[in-house]
């Protein structure tokens, strides 16, 4: 990513693509980073029915459902699901924003991103994965959801959906009980 400052990137996110799946479990070398120490990800049948739904071509998606319901983690079994796939994700997930190249490259980005018209960047190649947990309204701000693949996790009261499901028609996500 040229431009952007970058940061020290969390060694859980290098090592995502290497995590394994077994019996419906992802085991991860290290912690999740913001999820309490959690090393292993139960895969909920709901986790594989909602990524199924999306497809080639841009998605907008808001992902709702009741507070710690486990759309967070939902959020890092769809990262490692692109990620495996070889596609390129922007995943911001408190309190990092990470970018996979999809040529096995990843980098933490520090303070700024690609301007919004580098359609280098921001076209439908692009996975944007943000997880508005701990994220003011204002935090969607910067990114041009409409140019690329976006799927944004959030409570159902937040006023953060406001925003974000105006111009281009979005597809609402429930995650269930």
């Amino acid at each position: 990513v040229t431009g952007v400052q970058t940061c020290a990137l969390p060694i859980f996110y290098n090592d995502i693509a290497t995590s394994k799946l077994s019996r419906g479990i992802i085991t991860f070398k290290h912690e999740v980073p913001s999820a309490n120490k959690l090393k292993r990800l139960y895969v909920r049948n709901c986790y594989e029915s909602i990524a199924s739904r999306f497809h080639s071509g841009r998605n907008k998606v808001i992902l709702t459902g009741t507070p710690g319901i486990g759309k967070s983690l939902f959020m890092i079994y769809l990262l490692r699901k692109l990620v495996k796939e070889g596609k390129r994700v922007l995943f911001v997930y408190h309190p990092h924003t990470i970018y996979y190249d999809g040529r096995g490259g990843v980098h933490c980005l520090l303070k700024s991103l690609p301007y919004p018209n580098d359609r280098t960047f921001w076209n439908e190649e692009l996975w944007c994965l943000f997880d508005a947990k701990l994220k003011r309204k204002s935090a969607l701000g910067p990114f041009p959801f409409e140019a690329c693949n976006f799927v944004l996790s959030t409570s159902p009261r937040r006023n953060i959906i406001n925003d974000f499901k105006k111009g281009s028609r979005c597809q609402y996500v429930y995650m269930p009980t």
